[in-house]
């Protein structure tokens, strides 16, 4: 699998290469818009992170403590 970027003028020159075969094409958003996108995903995860920050947490059993045995 490849993952080729560029425009659809930079990437149609390579029809050839790519003739019979099977494509994805994924158009991805105009420069003045992957900001906004980023931003509203940056919000998103602060405000995720935030809202972890205030769960409350209860230790669990250390790393360093041997398994409980399957069988008696």
């Amino acid at each position: 699998m490849q993952i080729i970027e560029g425009t659809w003028k930079e990437l149609s020159t390579r029809a050839d290469e790519f003739r019979g075969r099977r494509l994805r094409l994924i158009v991805l958003p105009e420069e003045g818009n992957a900001f906004v996108d980023s931003k509203k995903l940056h919000e998103a995860a602060a405000q995720i992170i935030e809202e972890a920050d205030k769960v409350e947490r209860k230790p669990g059993k250390s790393s360093n403590d041997p398994p409980k045995t399957i069988f008696p």
